[in-house]
């Protein structure tokens, strides 16, 4: 869990209790902004989106910072403006959702986009914040597009749109800022912020 605040990564266990807690001093003090989303990593480290800093931590397993991405350095579609969802990629390469910089982009190990979705590239979703989002096994994106007229839309790594649920068409469906998937074609797990 990503707790606010403290400023703390802390695993727990099945019954309740913390097995693990990491702190994250370096985290700035706005509450709500510290972290969106944090991620276990295959080599038991760690993946962070510090989001009213638009950085990506990549920490080891005792919580020692590997690598930062500052997206307010890279050369991005759009500005990004509260990170959200972020991933690590099976090619080393990390995925985040730039929150109301209304894109996703894929950087690679050298802090190069190498991939993105922006609002141009998807105009009929009118694109005005990304959030957390699910990889399926086929590759396809399922991604949380809060305040967007779509907010929950799948996409192809073409970026041809599979299927769309529009704002208000569900009651239940109208600012998800994050999704989760649950079934056999999940890939990896996001908590919900």
């Amino acid at each position: 869990m990503a707790i606010n605040g403290p400023k703390a990564i802390i695993e727990m266990s099945p019954e309740g209790k913390i097995r693990k807690m990491i702190k994250l001093p370096y985290l700035r003090s706005q509450l709500r902004h510290q972290m969106k989303m944090v991620r276990k990593l295959d080599d038991g480290g760690y993946i962070v989106s510090a989001s009213g800093e638009n950085k990506v931590f990549i920490l080891n397993s005792k919580g020692n910072i590997q690598r930062v991405i500052d997206l307010n350095k890279l050369e991005a579609p759009l500005k990004a403006k509260r990170i959200h969802g972020v991933k690590m990629l099976d090619n080393g390469n990390v995925l985040v959702g730039t929150g109301y910089g209304a894109c996703l982009v894929e950087i690679d190990p050298n802090d190069k986009i190498v991939w993105s979705l922006t609002p141009q590239d998807v105009p009929d979703i009118k694109l005005t914040y990304v959030g957390g989002f699910q990889i399926r096994e086929n590759g396809n994106l399922i991604i949380a597009a809060y305040d967007s007229q779509y907010p929950v839309f799948e996409l192809t790594r073409e970026k041809t749109i599979v299927w769309k649920i529009k704002r208000g068409e569900t009651k239940e469906v109208n600012k998800p800022s994050n999704i989760v998937l649950i079934g056999d074609d999940i890939e990896g797990f996001a908590a919900n912020y």
